[in-house]
């Protein structure tokens, strides 16, 4: 199952999948598996060993917003996190609805305008992130992140901690933290970035193998989520998804450099968050 209140899994989707499957491949080694299933509209797999990291899937026919990774956080009752998104001022963009067979899912928007999914897995599968070619680390590049802190410590409990490294001109940095364990970044928005620009997150790998393999990376279990089209359907038609992909270092410690997270399911974000560490989005077998 999916670890409640933490990363369960991340998922590109592209415009051009086969060629996303060719590049991530080649430049970490992913194996990856399309299902053959019609009904999955040819949403893969990737894979380090045995272990899932992602997945990779189409963009919905008409859908103009470039190729977008997501993050999923785990959830015990979608319908629940859907209420407290509500509650504390949030948008649910696509309410909770079932992935047969595999879990349920709920997609959404902080008050910042950043999308995030929640999942609600049923199936088990390894979903491993914090080591060599696996995700590391999300961000959240925010408009008003002041009200965004407080959407997610009412949503899923999570703690704010802020540093001032940079120095005196630099913005604060925020790390979202629950029971004491580093799990995402945070930081407002540049000013000079053009107003059209929306808030956005992003992800990343780890920087080396050396340092990925300074500690054992830890499987929890979830299952993947197995659905194109659920995610073409939890996905706002026109905008990136919610907190992003990225391809650079974070900015914050990597606490969770060699740890494990599981998976979740597929969704999108116009508006800033951004993780570091690997590279596109999952969808499930």
């Amino acid at each position: 199952m999916a670890e409640e209140n933490k990363p369960a899994w991340v998922e590109l989707s592209s415009t051009d999948p086969a060629a996303s499957r060719a590049f991530y491949s080649k430049l970490f080694g992913w194996r990856i598996d399309v299902n053959p299933d019609p009904q999955y509209g040819g949403y893969a797999l990737a894979y380090t060993g045995d272990a899932g990291v992602g997945g990779i899937g189409p963009k919905q026919p008409g859908d103009p917003s470039p190729s977008m990774w997501s993050i999923y956080i785990g959830t015990k009752n979608a319908d629940e996190t859907a209420k407290k998104v509500t509650a504390a001022g949030g948008k649910v963009v696509a309410p909770p609805f079932d992935v047969p067979g595999q879990g349920r899912m709920t997609v959404f928007q902080d008050p910042s305008g950043a999308f995030i999914s929640a999942w609600q897995g049923q199936a088990m599968s390894g979903f491993v992130a914090g080591g060599e070619h696996q995700f590391g680390w999300a961000e959240l590049n925010a408009r008003g992140i002041d009200k965004a802190l407080a959407f997610y410590k009412s949503v899923f409990g999570w703690d704010a901690k802020e540093s001032t490294a940079g120095g005196a001109d630099a913005p604060p940095y925020t790390e979202f933290q629950l029971g004491g364990e580093s799990l995402a970044g945070a930081m407002e928005m540049n000013s000079m970035v053009p107003k059209e620009v929306p808030s956005r997150a992003r992800w990343s790998r780890p920087r080396t193998s050396r340092a990925a393999g300074s500690r054992s990376s830890r499987i929890r279990r979830a299952r993947p989520l197995a659905c194109s089209r659920c995610a073409e359907r939890a996905t706002p038609r026109g905008s990136p998804t919610g907190w992003a992909p990225g391809s650079r270092a974070s900015r914050a410690p990597s606490p969770r450099r060699g740890a494990t997270r599981p998976h979740s399911p597929p969704g999108r974000t116009s508006r800033g968050v951004r993780a570091q560490r690997v590279g596109r989005p999952p969808r499930g077998r």
